[in-house]
Formats: C-alpha cells, sequence, structure tokens
C-alpha cells in the first residue's frame, strides 16, 4: 500500500460554526484541533461529516479488503472455485470497487 500523504486521522467535524457569506459553514479539524477545512454553503453538514470521516473510512476499507484477499485466498486454496462460492463470487468484483477507492484517495 501507498504510504499515506494525507493528514492523519482521525478528523472531527466542529460543532462550533460561523456564518459565511452564503450561509453556516461547518469546521473540520485534526486529531490535535489543527484547523483542516471549512466546509459550506451547500448540504454543508452532510459533506462535512462525510470529509470528517474520510480517513476513519480509507482505513476501514483497506483492512476489509485486506481480509476479503485473504479469505478469497483461503477459500481458493481449499478447492472451492467461483461457482461452488456463489454469492461470495461477488465480493472477488466488490474488491475491485475497493481497490479503485483506495486507490482514488491514495494516488
Amino acid at each position: 500500500m501507498a504510504k499515506v500523504q494525507h493528514t492523519p486521522g482521525p478528523w472531527k467535524l466542529c460543532k462550533e460554526t460561523t456564518r459565511g457569506e452564503f450561509g453556516t459553514d461547518f469546521r473540520i479539524r485534526t486529531h490535535d484541533g489543527s484547523h483542516l477545512a471549512v466546509v459550506g454553503p451547500c448540504n454543508t453538514e452532510a459533506n462535512a461529516k462525510l470529509i470528517a470521516a474520510a480517513p476513519d473510512l480509507l482505513d476501514a476499507l483497506t483492512k476489509l479488503l485486506t481480509y476479503a484477499n485473504n479469505y478469497s485466498d483461503a477459500m481458493r486454496g481449499s478447492g472451492h472455485g467461483a461457482e461452488q462460492l456463489g454469492e461470495l463470487a461477488d465480493s472477488i468484483s466488490v474488491a475491485g470497487i475497493a481497490r479503485a477507492a483506495i486507490a482514488k484517495a491514495t494516488i
């Protein structure tokens, strides 16, 4: 996996708001309280929550992909092919989506 180049998480949505030119802005801060971003004005709170969760989501997706890869390898090693795995075979295509999302965030 590529070396993390973004500001390390966790990030948090600051409950304080400021009145911006176009409405309320929400602040995103790092784990030590440093200012990271101001989000506004469209769908401000929802966007701010998603941005604040980004490092945790990336970490969870990376761990889930590692688990899925290890599980798939173990299943293949036990002689199970896609036809025996049924719905589990769909997880292989989901893993491709996860890899693409991780690459989008890290490359």
